[in-house]
């Protein structure tokens, strides 16, 4: 009778110890969830990527002086022999630079890689994404550096025009597949659930503004869709815009290795506006 006692009283206490386990591990759970959906459901970390050399725009804010565009026009750029005295005087002049994406499909741009992370559980994706926020001036340049493209890359990109609150597009050169169409009609971001992080570039295109913006995915997971806004770290997106009547162009020729000042010479092919426009 003492030895089955024992055993009832043995099995009470392991029942009552595993349903009581049962219990704190689904409290726990659940307080885990309750504290995984009050965090964002992904972060963006952001960083420029710079333009290709031979395929951009160099901006200044203020006019150069005679003697700064006597330099600019003298330097032998063959072979490389004159690149760092240039990439010195961008430098020095506070030059900013634009790329272009490819076979003007967006015009000259600002390009940031992001890479999207989710640390939840369960799975979310990533089906949209749309810049919020939006604040846009007529171009503050005064002079811009052009180096026309002399062959684009076969990435593809997520590609953005502004003001324009447009879904973005396919970037990238004309032999990307799909290039110029929707991007989430052909992407997407899976993110949660120990995914790898998602990276993707950002490609934007102001025309002849610069503006200042956020942006903002559209995400589905279990629950539902959601929106989330990201910035450029701390502060939001900026790029700059060509600007619509420059006081001063310069623009490479590649057959002479050398700059050219277009308001001086414009017979010497300075048709810069079929590059911007």
């Amino acid at each position: 009778m003492a030895i089955a006692l024992a055993s009832v009283g043995w099995a009470f206490t392991y029942m009552l110890d595993y349903f009581s386990t049962e219990r704190t591990a689904r409290h726990a759970k659940d307080v885990d969830e309750k504290i995984e959906k009050e965090e964002p459901a992904f972060t963006a970390s952001t960083r420029v990527d710079p333009p290709p050399p031979d395929s951009q725009v160099v901006l200044f804010d203020h006019p150069l002086t005679s003697a700064e565009r006597k330099y600019l026009t003298g330097l032998d750029l063959e072979e490389g022999k004159d690149e760092p005295d240039l990439k010195n005087f961008v430098k020095s002049h506070h030059g900013k630079r634009l790329a272009f994406p490819g076979d003007k499909v967006g015009g000259y741009s600002k390009t940031w890689l992001i890479d999207f992370f989710s640390g939840r559980t369960e799975s979310l994706t990533i089906s949209g994404v749309h810049a919020e926020n939006i604040d846009c001036k007529p171009a503050a340049a005064k002079a811009m550096i052009l180096f026309p493209p002399q062959g684009v890359g076969d990435y593809s990109t997520m590609l953005f025009k502004l003001p324009d609150n447009t879904p973005p597009i396919i970037g990238g050169d004309l032999q990307v597949e799909g290039v110029g169409e929707p991007y989430f009609s052909h992407k997407k971001i899976d993110l949660g659930n120990g995914a790898t992080p998602g990276g993707v570039r950002m490609e934007v295109s102001s025309g002849t503004q610069d503006c200042a913006w956020e942006f903002e995915a559209e995400y589905r997971d279990s629950q539902g869709a959601h929106e989330q806004r990201f910035k450029d770290g701390k502060k939001r997106f900026f790029t700059r815009g060509v600007p619509a009547r420059p006081q001063q162009v310069f623009m490479y020729a590649a057959d002479k290795f050398s700059i050219t000042d277009c308001q001086k010479k414009r017979e010497e092919g300075c048709d810069w506006r079929s590059w911007v426009t």
